[in-house]
């Protein structure tokens, strides 16, 4: 499977940290993110176990 994200910004930066914030947030919501399959049963690994919020719940906006 695979993630496209595509954004615009008069900055990189500023497109950086909303790409990394997208892929974060998918992270979080989607349930099988890093599901590891083994033949002895599957294991969940990753943060959607520890789900750390960021902490304005939003990327930091450019002044």
């Amino acid at each position: 499977s695979a993630v496209v994200i595509a954004v615009s910004s008069p900055h990189r930066k500023v497109a950086y940290e909303a790409n990394e914030y997208a892929i974060e947030r998918i992270k979080r919501i989607v349930p099988i993110w890093k599901k590891e399959f083994w033949e002895d049963g599957t294991m969940w690994v990753g943060d959607q176990l520890e789900n750390t919020p960021y902490s304005e719940g939003k990327p930091k906006k450019e002044e």
